[in-house]
């Protein structure tokens, strides 16, 4: 894998941190019934920064 996809995935993780943060503004808890806005946000920014990290990791492994 090229240094062109190493960096794609790091400016993706860091997308998906800056998800995170700014779902970490919003309410997790929405009522007694169910999760608030920042619920799905804030684990689809998990599941950016996861998913990336394991490609990076998978970039340096296939040299």
């Amino acid at each position: 894998m090229s240094t062109v996809d190493r960096i794609a995935w790091s400016v993706l993780c860091a997308f998906g941190v800056f998800v995170i943060y700014e779902s970490l503004q919003i309410k997790y808890y929405g009522s007694d019934f169910g999760p608030g806005p920042g619920f799905f946000s804030f684990w689809l920014g998990v599941l950016v920064v996861v998913l990336s990290v394991i490609e990076i990791g998978r970039t340096f492994g296939k040299r």
